[in-house]
Formats: C-alpha cells, sequence, structure tokens
C-alpha cells in the first residue's frame, strides 16, 4: 500500500455521490443494487463480578428488545444515540459510525475479489478530517487516538511536535501499513467529494485482507474502497452506522447471503434516519 497523488483516479465519483443524506448516495449512484452492512452492536456490562463485552448483530439486539428488524431499521428503534440502553444487565451500544471493523471488512474482501478483473489495482480513500495533517487537524487526531497521549498536553506542542506525534500514533491506525508518513496537504492534494474530503491511497485486494487480518484494532479505517475496472464500491460513510456497497446484483446478493454479514439490499432512493421504524 501507499499514498498517492493521482486524485483523478476518484474524479469518477464526483457526479455519482451527491451526498444527499441516503444510502445508496454515499456509495454513488447509478448501481444495478445495494448492500448496507450493520456494523456490530456492543453489549457490554458486569456479570458476576466480572466485565465483559459482547458483539452482537442488530438482529440479536432487536430481538432481545423486543422489536422487529427490516433494511432501513434506525439505531433509536433499536436503542439510543445519546447513550446505552440496558438490555439483560448489559449496555447495549451503537455501531461504531464511520469504520467496518476488520473482521468484517476480510469476510468483505472475500467477496469483492470475485467481482472485480482488477483485484490489483484498487483505490483506497482516508477521511481527512482523522487527522493526518498537521495544525488544527493534528489536534483531532490527538481525540480520534485518545488515550495515547498522557505524556505530552496538547496546548504546549508546536506545529512540529504536534506532527511528530501524530506520525507515532497513527502506527496504531491504517496509516502504519501505508509507504511512507502520513500526508500532509503541502504534499499530497485531496479527493473532493461533496462535503468529503479524502487522501487516496493504492493497494490489492490481498494487501487490503492483510490490513484487516493483522489489525483488530484500528482507531480510524478505509472511509471509501473501489477497483480499477469501477465495477463496484465500498463506503463507510463517517457518520453512517452502516457501510455502503454499491454493484451489480449478482455481488450484493452474496454480501447480503454471507454467514458472517449481517446486511440487506437497500435501494438508490433510501435515505438513513436513525428512527426510522418501518420501510418508507
Amino acid at each position: 500500500m501507499k499514498w498517492t497523488d493521482d486524485i483523478d483516479r476518484g474524479a469518477w465519483l464526483r457526479e455519482r455521490i451527491p451526498f444527499d443524506g441516503g444510502y445508496a448516495t454515499v456509495a454513488g449512484t447509478g448501481w444495478e443494487a445495494y448492500a448496507r452492512i450493520l456494523h456490530p452492536v456492543r453489549a457490554s456490562g458486569e456479570v458476576d463480578g466480572t466485565f465483559v463485552e459482547h458483539e452482537w448483530t442488530w438482529a440479536e439486539a432487536a430481538r432481545r428488545r423486543g422489536v422487529g428488524m427490516h433494511p432501513l431499521v434506525g439505531w433509536n428503534t433499536i436503542g439510543r444515540q445519546d447513550g446505552p440502553v440496558e438490555v439483560d444487565g448489559l449496555f447495549l451500544s451503537p455501531g461504531q459510525e464511520g469504520l467496518l471493523e476488520p473482521r468484517l471488512l476480510r469476510h468483505l474482501v472475500g467477496v469483492l475479489e470475485g467481482a472485480t478483473s482488477t483485484p490489483d489495482d484498487i483505490a483506497i480513500g482516508v477521511w481527512d478530517g482523522f487527522g493526518l495533517e498537521t495544525g488544527t487537524s493534528s489536534e483531532a487526531a490527538l481525540a480520534v487516538w485518545s488515550g495515547q497521549n498522557e505524556a505530552e498536553p496538547r496546548a504546549a506542542l508546536t506545529d512540529a511536535e504536534l506532527w511528530a506525534l501524530t506520525e507515532r500514533l497513527a502506527e496504531a491506525s491504517v496509516a502504519k501499513l501505508l509507504t511512507g508518513n502520513p500526508p500532509q496537504p503541502s504534499q499530497v492534494p485531496l479527493l473532493e467529494l461533496p462535503n468529503r474530503e479524502y487522501y487516496l491511497a493504492v493497494t490489492t485486494l490481498h494487501e487490503l485482507g492483510d490490513l484487516a487480518e493483522h489489525d483488530d484494532d484500528l482507531e480510524m479505517g478505509v472511509n471509501l474502497i473501489w477497483p480499477g475496472d469501477h465495477q463496484w464500491l465500498v463506503a463507510s460513510e463517517i457518520d453512517f452506522d452502516s457501510t455502503v456497497v454499491g454493484g451489480s446484483k449478482g455481488l450484493i446478493e452474496r454480501i447480503v447471503n454471507h454467514p458472517d454479514l449481517e446486511a440487506f439490499e437497500v435501494h438508490e432512493t433510501d435515505h438513513f434516519d436513525v428512527d426510522a421504524r418501518t420501510v418508507s
């Protein structure tokens, strides 16, 4: 994997991502079909004096809460956005926004490999707000990688020191698997899409699978993935609790039917709604 300044790789996305709050438009308009992959729910609490943490599917959380499931279900139907909900002595937290967990990414990569003629030509987009650069976004990086900077108060650091610290913190993220240091704005242009900007990197599906295989503790992740032949697009929008995939009908069927992915088929006109209770 390596960073790239070839932002023309993403030019085809600009007219296909209007970013109007829809699941499908996050992954680009015009696909034959779309899948919504739900990010796992966290269930944690103290049981018999011991802290436990479990990863549940949304379906399991919904079953225990006595609510129904459907392709557009919103988290507020099951839990709450503003805090955990207690179920059977455990507290439920929503799936992590903007990050498909490495374990699930591994399974997804296995499906994607059969749906492109260019598995060795893969582009990935990393949201610039993760704070890979200097200045104010380095401050954001320190917030993202919280708990790892106790020895160095942020306010006392110069931009140069912040940059050095950001490099070290990035070793715990996707950046450590990319060739070279995390990019700076003066060095690498950003892919500008509606309401979002991304650093781009190039890789292969095999390498992407390795990223997921060897790092189960990513604090930041890959937000966009697409192959050189543009046969599909994977989008983990930073504010969504689900990852959306656009592609062929056959690809989406394989994703939805994968035993290790909790996924539903959605449609181009469907919209994200944390309060969704019934199919719109």
